[in-house]
């Protein structure tokens, strides 16, 4: 038998000994505490921006570069104007439309244009910024509203931009993008072309998009960006409506040289008793038309280009 030791009176009884914990390192905390204050300061960030900060909508039509877009093909034909006699009765003024091409990109110029008191027929680029709502407003002031078919031109160089027809396409996938493209100018009652020096002179693409158009009820409008255009012959040839340009406004963008190429507008709208001049939202366009107001009213009548289609 195993006897046990006596412990003497006052003397303690042995314990265990407690485990040493290792202390957490230095390093340690300092990483927690730096987490905790980055985490913070996140959070204060993020309330300071949401309270205090004042938010600002993002206007789309500044975030295109207007120097990379290319509005119309470079040196666009002039149209051989008539001199024969105005067909007109006397007394009666000669009709006149002016479409302002290219609309969709350019908001002050373009509500401006709307905003004359001028007969102007608007004509809008599909996938601009701007298009579905300067639309409406073009629509809603008792103006034509056109849209402006961007199509395949002659240089390689030159890009339409989206919603573009090419020649050589299939009739189902040209449905389809003309499709596309009316959805963005649901007021449009007839198309002309942007750009499409290629595609106008190409006999089997221009029979296919006519087509197209007329089952829609919707007329063709040739800006004649190419001499070698058939669009317009070929049109009358299948009886869709349509009709031509005269005269480009505003190829160089001087006030002076604007009025001029006002004045040959009326002039032909004179002998042949109608014409049709293409304009774009440039501000000398819009200064121009607008210190032009009496002349076009006591010269001419303005009427919306699909009073000119035939």
């Amino acid at each position: 038998m195993i006897q046990r030791k006596k412990r003497k009176s006052g003397e303690k009884r042995p314990g265990r000994k407690k485990p040493v914990r290792a202390r957490p390192s230095r390093f340690k905390n300092w990483s927690v505490q730096i987490g905790v204050a980055v985490l913070f300061l996140l959070i204060l960030g993020t309330v300071t921006f949401v309270f205090f900060v004042p938010t600002q909508r993002i206007d789309e039509s500044k975030l295109v570069d207007k120097r990379r877009i290319i509005f119309e093909e470079p040196n666009p034909p002039a149209q051989a104007l008539s001199k024969q006699k105005s067909s007109i009765a006397e007394g009666r003024l000669p009709l006149v439309a002016i479409i302002i091409d290219d609309m969709g990109y350019h908001e002050e110029v373009g509500k401006d244009l709307i905003a004359l008191p001028l007969q102007l027929t608007f004509s809008f680029l599909p996938y601009a910024p701007l298009t579905r709502q300067l639309e409406v407003t073009a629509f809603s002031s008792g103006h034509t509203v056109l849209l402006h078919l961007p199509m395949q031109p002659e240089g390689r160089q030159w890009s339409p931009g989206p919603g573009a027809l090419y020649v050589g396409e299939e009739e189902g996938i040209q449905k389809r993008i003309l499709d596309t493209d009316l959805s963005w100018v649901p007021h449009a009652v007839g198309v002309n072309n942007h750009m499409g020096s290629l595609y106008t002179q190409n006999d089997k693409s221009m029979r296919t998009l006519l087509s197209l158009l007329e089952k829609k009820g919707l007329f063709f409008i040739d800006s004649l960006t190419t001499p070698k255009s058939v669009a317009y012959h070929i049109a009358v040839e299948i009886g869709e409506k349509t009709a031509r340009r005269q005269i480009f406004l505003d190829n160089i963008q001087s006030e002076e040289k604007i009025l001029g190429q006002l004045e040959k507008l009326i002039g032909e709208a004179q002998r042949q008793g109608r014409a049709i001049g293409i304009g774009h939202p440039y501000p000398e366009t819009l200064h121009t038309l607008k210190k032009s107001v009496a002349l076009l009213n006591h010269k001419v009548r303005l009427v919306g280009v699909d009073k000119l289609v035939h």
